[in-house]
């Protein structure tokens, strides 16, 4: 089995999918790898002997090892399409990865912006004049101050907002809706953008947020301006709309909010998808205990 396969399989990645040298070799360590297991555990020199109870072995081989969940992962994967690539080819007669799944990984939240941060981030002085950072800034502040999705937000209309009542409906996933309480400054913000987008840029679609030709925004356009806004006042690696989102919750939890409430906010089909921001709670209540409680860092 030594090398021969695997090397026209590389080839295959670097001149017909045309991968980039730095994922090539990456492939390529990963299946020397996976051959030398193969080669000293169960002294195989053919790919085709290669059995699913092998697989399996060499899975729990790297986690005996300690290797990370993400890195486990990109090794089946790399293996996964190279087994897929020897039956295609009839290499081989059967796949034994067929049927192995390995366990999902937890999803990575993003790093939620810290409230200073946010104070600079709804700054009117962080934003251009004219009608461009009026429509910016609200942008920014319904994705922070209502928790909303992008699509949510994208997909906003002017009837879903009824200022007398002070609410807001958004249709949410799978076509769910709820409705939002606005606050008076956020009802007295909304009017005051209303005003400005009938001065200032024609508008006959219905959107709420639209461009300046009076088209609803594209998700990239609210990528791009959440992007660009949270880049002046955070070093944040991820800068996407999820961020604020991801920050109105977990202020909202720091704060001292009620998960059942922050995931009626949210619009979470369970209490599942509302319980992944606890574990930033519970790291503000262990700053707070240790800076408070006498024997806080103590570790008694």
């Amino acid at each position: 089995m030594r090398g021969i396969y695997i090397s026209r399989f590389v080839e295959y990645l670097r001149s017909e999918r045309r991968y980039s040298s730095h994922t090539v070799e990456a492939y390529r360590r990963d299946l020397r790898q996976w051959e030398e297991y193969i080669e000293t555990q169960y002294g195989l020199t053919d790919v085709r002997q290669v059995t699913k109870p092998m697989v399996r072995s060499w899975l729990v081989w790297l986690m005996e090892r300690g290797m990370q969940p993400s890195t486990t992962h990109r090794k089946f994967s790399a293996l996964r399409r190279y087994f897929r690539w020897l039956r295609q080819n009839d290499f081989i007669q059967h796949n034994p990865l067929q049927n192995i799944r390995l366990p999902k990984l937890p999803k990575r939240l993003p790093k939620a912006l810290a409230p200073r941060e946010v104070v600079q981030l709804l700054s009117r002085e962080l934003y251009p004049e004219g009608w461009r950072g009026i429509r910016d800034r609200m942008v920014i502040a319904m994705l922070y101050g209502l928790g909303l999705r992008r699509s949510e937000l994208i997909e906003l209309r002017d009837e879903d907002i009824d200022l007398s009542r002070g609410v807001m409906r958004i249709r949410g996933k799978g076509g769910k809706e709820r409705l939002l309480p606005l606050s008076d400054p956020f009802v007295r913000e909304i009017r005051s953008y209303w005003e400005h987008r009938s001065r200032l840029c024609a508008s006959s679609s219905g959107y709420f947020f639209v461009d300046d030709g009076g088209n609803k925004l594209t998700p990239k356009r609210v990528y791009t301006i959440t992007k660009h806004y949270i880049s002046k006042v955070s070093d944040s690696v991820m800068k996407s709309p999820h961020v604020l989102r991801h920050s109105f919750a977990t202020h909202l939890l720091n704060e001292g909010a009620d998960l059942q409430a922050i995931r009626a906010l949210m619009g979470h089909a369970s209490l599942a998808a509302t319980q992944v921001y606890t574990h930033v709670g519970i790291d503000r209540l262990r700053d707070i205990y240790r800076k408070a409680h006498p024997h806080g860092g103590s570790g008694g």
